[in-house]
């Protein structure tokens, strides 16, 4: 399991839904775009301070539209490098006491490349001089 920390909400991918992390971070707007397999829910949160930092946490038609299966931080000033652009711009703004986000293994901001390859276990993929790494997990149930 992939799990984010903002503040007091734990976010694990495939599993926590909007409506939680609403009642968690605060209530912000959930936006539409797509049908079927172009289909993506989205809601983020922007932190407070001089140099705000954007959360989006995104699903597809895989999440039902309920569970969050998506995270990306964009920091003051950067714009998105995720294959598919943001589609809110109406963010949750989170009080000063929510501290910085951290995942579950142990990658925070202000880490080094170097950092953040050990902690994952291997180098991220270039895309266009922006680093993005990627987690993918294959699961069996034994029922084929």
């Amino acid at each position: 399991m992939e799990r984010v920390t903002i503040g007091s909400a734990a976010v694990t991918l495939g599993e926590t839904t909007f409506a939680h992390l609403g009642r968690k971070l605060g209530p912000t707007a959930v936006a539409h775009d797509g049908d079927a397999g172009a289909s993506r829910y989205q809601a983020c949160y922007v932190t407070a301070g001089l140099r705000p930092i954007t959360y989006y946490f995104e699903t597809d038609e895989m999440g039902g539209g309920e569970r969050i299966d998506q995270f990306e931080i964009v920091g003051f000033g950067e714009t998105s490098v995720a294959e598919d652009q943001p589609i809110t711009h109406h963010c949750h703004k989170l009080p000063v006491s929510v501290g910085a986000a951290r995942t579950n293994r142990g990658i925070a901001l202000g880490l080094t490349r170097k950092q953040v390859e050990a902690r994952l276990g291997g180098p991220g993929r270039d895309s266009s001089g922006v680093i993005i790494y990627e987690a993918s997990e294959v699961r069996r149930s034994g029922d084929y």
